[in-house]
């Protein structure tokens, strides 16, 4: 018989702040789906087929996907998004547990009861756990039965959802902690543990909207959006939803945006004056627009993301449901054939997309590129390294191409073509070509690793 005097400061106990706070942190997130099911409490489990938009076909194998589909979405702006999910499917709630669903109206059933977009979700997602962590377990007499092996989240929801009056647990500290912005925290008591979750609550956005593109702007820099600003001019609203007027209320108006932060906008008949200015970082940029004649394009915008194609320019600014698009047709093929280049030649890429009659993304899935100055590509994959070539031309339907040749390398003949360059952002570049045979119409996006 061993007999072993458990430490307080390391005792967890059922019923208490910190078990809660340990389940809150541990239970399944079911928001990184929600451009599929919107629905914060469980996810789908994978792989689930789904039809997007005209009945374009994906399938969902995995969380790359979900950035195809925001790809799809992003590139008509002119029609509803809509995902139809093709039943049956799996979906796992907050406590790991799984469901078959097998119709829309089983599924409102589970989604009614997550909270909604707008409110606070159990789940905690600021702070993270990292595994392995260790329990022993005792009875009343302090007598050590067993230890326990944590590895996920999973494992840990259960745990702590098994514990009972009787159970006497101990944690072997020190537990180690990653907070949102990846630094990591050493923690070696049950109340520091505690303290730790209980300020980690809040301290980033989890998320939980059902605003699938609300994170375009990762790499945005105040100064990428005076550039644009002062480089272009005569901008023109292009969407408008202020549930007051809509877009058609500013045609005709030209907008212009000046270094020492004032602003016009001047239609046919009339000439008003306002201020701009920008501040803040990534998908925290605030856009300040003041144009004490026309309210409706007044706020304090967040910048949601900065477009330029070889057609011309865009920038879109959000607030909640408010949203607000100036467009400018300022872009020309010599310019963008230079941000292209910089664009390509600026660390490694991967297709996040590729549509030939259906979605052959996955075919990808194992390839990396490296697109050099000098025209040369260097392909890697686990097993394999290949090269090809690549330049720019004057296109057909858009004013620039990028035209790939990979030779006859097997699969990378799949994308061997002279594509329109549809979009260029820092960290993406987005590609169509249609068949002059039949006028059907491929899509490519690489996305920056």
């Amino acid at each position: 018989m061993e007999f072993i005097e458990t430490p307080e400061e390391t005792k967890l106990a059922p019923n208490t702040t910190i078990t809660d706070l340990l389940q809150r942190t541990s239970m399944n997130d079911g928001s990184i789906d929600n451009i599929i099911d919107k629905a914060n409490c469980f996810k789908m489990k994978f792989p689930v087929d789904v039809e997007i938009n005209n009945g374009m076909a994906v399938k969902v194998d995995s969380q790359e996907k979900y950035n195809t589909i925001e790809t799809v979405f992003d590139s008509f702006d002119e029609d509803d998004d809509v995902v139809n999910i093709i039943y049956p499917v799996t979906i796992i709630l907050n406590d790991f547990s799984e469901v078959t669903v097998n119709n829309t109206s089983e599924l409102n059933s589970y989604s009614n009861n997550c909270h909604g977009e707008n409110e606070v979700d159990d789940d905690i997602e600021c702070i993270d756990f990292q595994y392995p962590i260790t329990a022993k377990l005792f009875n009343n007499n302090n007598e050590f039965l067993d230890t326990v092996s944590i590895t996920n989240d999973a494992q840990l929801y259960n745990f702590i959802s098994t514990l009972d009056d009787s159970d006497i647990v101990t944690i072997d500290f020190p537990v180690v902690v990653i907070l949102s912005d990846g630094s990591q925290s050493s923690i070696n008591t049950i109340s520091n543990l505690e303290m730790a979750i209980s300020n980690a609550i809040d301290t980033c956005d989890e998320d939980d909207d059902y605003n699938y593109n609300d994170d375009d702007c990762n790499d945005c820099t105040v100064e990428q959006l005076r550039e644009c600003l002062l480089n272009c001019s005569d901008w023109t609203v292009n969407n408008l939803d202020r549930n007051t007027n809509t877009e058609d209320y500013y045609v005709g108006y030209k907008f212009n945006f000046m270094a020492n932060g004032t602003m016009t906008a001047i239609n046919p008949n009339w000439n008003y004056s306002g201020t701009w200015e920008a501040s803040g970082t990534d998908n925290n940029i605030i856009v300040a627009i003041n144009i004490p004649s026309l309210p409706d394009c007044n706020n304090n915008w967040i910048l949601h993301e900065i477009k330029q194609d070889s057609e011309y320019t865009e920038f879109d600014l959000n607030l909640g449901n408010h949203k607000l698009r100036y467009e400018s047709g300022c872009s020309t093929s010599a310019v963008n054939d230079t941000l292209l280049v910089q664009t390509l030649t600026d660390g490694n890429w991967r297709v996040n997309y590729y549509f030939n009659d259906n979605d052959e993304t996955l075919v990808f899935n194992d390839y990396t590129f490296r697109f050099f100055n000098n025209g040369q590509i260097s392909i890697t994959s686990s097993s394999d390294t290949n090269s090809g070539n690549w330049n720019t031309t004057t296109g057909n339907d858009f004013e620039l191409e990028l035209n790939l040749n990979f030779g006859y390398v097997y699969m990378l003949r799949e994308i061997t073509e002279d594509w329109d360059v549809v979009e260029i952002t820092s960290n993406s570049i987005s590609l169509r070509d249609i068949s002059r045979a039949d006028g059907t119409e491929d899509l490519l996006t690489f996305e920056k690793i």
